[in-house]
């Protein structure tokens, strides 16, 4: 059943509590107005909450950090919330550390965060995202967790390296910046 906006108007963001929601991208009324979550940032802060996630004094890897999530994070870890990104000046609602997750990985601390997170990252790697997902997995605690998400399309699964146009990627991946699609089939 296709939801229209009158369906959003008794949601209340489970990061900042707002109930305001407006428009992103091609989704309906479903960021949220003041802290700016979309649907799987919420989603991310459900398992969050599912597993009695953050605490106070855990260390805490946040690839892409989303302003809404960012900012609940590093209330709760304050000096362990660790956020990361290639592209540093796209953060300026948290002092974000410069990080490339296919050449800065290898130097990772083993056994060092309690979580990590990055959502819509791994579509962007330019590099073998499997050893990145190995090396983010080596660098978590015992018992901790690694939250992620990536775009799911109808296709199969792609990728392609090559240095090709933005447009034949966005015609291929969907956006400019995406390197590959995860795709229903293999």
């Amino acid at each position: 059943m296709k939801k229209d906006i009158s369906d959003y108007t008794n949601s209340k963001c489970n990061i900042c509590g707002s109930t305001e929601f407006v428009y992103a991208r091609r989704s309906k009324a479903t960021q949220c107005a003041d802290c700016g979550s979309t649907e799987r940032v919420r989603v991310t802060k459900m398992f969050l909450d599912k597993y009695n996630m953050p605490r106070p004094g855990m260390k805490i890897a946040h690839f892409a950090p989303e302003r809404g999530l960012a900012k609940y994070l590093e209330s709760v870890a304050g000096e362990g919330y660790c956020p990361y990104n290639l592209n540093i000046s796209l953060y300026d609602f948290v002092e974000t550390k410069a990080f490339d997750l296919c050449k800065d990985i290898f130097n990772l601390p083993s056994n060092q965060f309690d979580i990590i997170i990055h959502n819509h990252v791994l579509e962007h790697l330019p590099c073998n995202w499997t050893m990145t997902l190995i090396h983010l997995h080596r660098a978590l605690k015992p018992n901790g967790l690694h939250l992620f998400s990536v775009p799911v399309t109808k296709n199969n699964y792609q990728e392609d390296l090559s240095d090709i146009p933005s447009d034949e990627r966005c015609k291929r991946f969907g956006q400019a910046g995406h390197i590959r699609n995860f795709g229903r089939e293999s």
